[in-house]
C-alpha cells in the first residue's frame, strides 16, 4: 500500500515538485526560465495577516493624521471658558478721568507663568492682572508672548509705580518693579497707557472673587 501510495505521488509533477523542463514548460503553458526549485508553498497565517494588515492600513493612516494635530498643537491662544467668564472689573483713576477694563486674574502660579503667551490679540478693554500674595519684587519677561504689551506695576497702596510700555515680543530682557515690592502688575495691550492718559501715580482699583482692592 505504501508502495502504491508513494508512487502515485512520485508520478505526479504538482504534486512531486520534481519533473523535466519539458514537462514543467507542458504544465505551466510558459516558455521562460524556471527555477531548478518548485515555488514554496505559501504560510497561511502569514498571509491572512499580511492581507488583514493591508487592510487595516487605511485605518492607521486615519488615525495618525488625527493624531498628528494633537501632537503639534500650541498652548491655547485664547483665554478658556473660565477665565473669560471671571473677568474682573478694573478702574484707572487718571487726570483725565477714569479708565475701566475688563480683565483677566492669574492668580495661581502656573497661571502666572502662563501669562499672556501666545496670545494674538487683546480687547481694547481687556487685559490681564497679576496679584501678589505678599507683596514682592517683581520682574517680567516676553518669552513666547507675541503681541507687545504694556506693563503696569502697581503698589501696595494701588499707584502706579512704573509703566514699561510697548514691551518686546518674545524678548528675554528683563521688566521689573527697579526692586520695589508690588502688589500686583497689570497688563494692558502695548500703547494703551498712552492712548488713555495713564501715567505713573494714578490709582488702580479692581473687584476679584478672591481679593478687592
Amino acid at each position: 500500500m505504501r508502495e502504491r501510495l508513494r508512487r502515485s505521488i512520485g508520478d505526479s509533477p504538482a504534486l512531486a515538485g520534481e519533473y523535466s523542463y519539458s514537462e514543467r514548460r507542458h504544465v505551466s503553458g510558459r516558455r521562460d526560465h524556471f527555477s531548478p526549485n518548485p515555488k514554496p508553498a505559501i504560510d497561511l497565517p502569514v498571509e491572512l495577516a499580511y492581507r488583514a494588515g493591508m487592510k487595516l492600513r487605511p485605518l492607521f493612516v486615519a488615525l495618525l493624521a488625527i493624531a498628528a494635530p494633537a501632537c503639534n498643537a500650541q498652548p491655547q491662544a485664547t483665554p478658556s471658558a473660565d477665565a473669560a467668564a471671571a473677568l474682573a472689573p478694573l478702574e484707572v483713576r487718571t487726570s483725565a478721568g477714569v479708565r475701566k477694563f475688563s480683565v483677566e486674574v492669574a492668580r495661581t502660579p502656573d497661571e502666572q507663568a502662563q501669562g499672556l503667551m501666545y496670545r494674538t490679540s487683546l480687547p481694547a478693554d481687556g487685559g490681564m492682572i497679576f496679584p501678589f500674595v505678599p507683596p514682592r519684587p517683581a520682574s517680567f519677561w516676553m518669552k513666547n508672548t507675541v503681541i507687545p504689551l504694556d506693563m503696569i506695576f502697581i503698589r501696595t497702596d494701588g499707584t502706579i509705580a512704573v509703566i514699561a510700555a510697548n514691551t518686546v515680543p518674545n524678548s528675554l530682557d528683563p521688566v521689573t518693579s527697579l526692586g520695589e515690592p508690588m502688589a500686583a502688575v497689570l497688563e494692558l495691550a502695548g500703547g494703551r497707557a498712552a492712548e488713555l492718559g495713564i501715567a505713573e501715580g494714578d490709582k488702580v482699583t479692581w473687584q476679584d472673587s478672591a481679593a478687592a482692592r
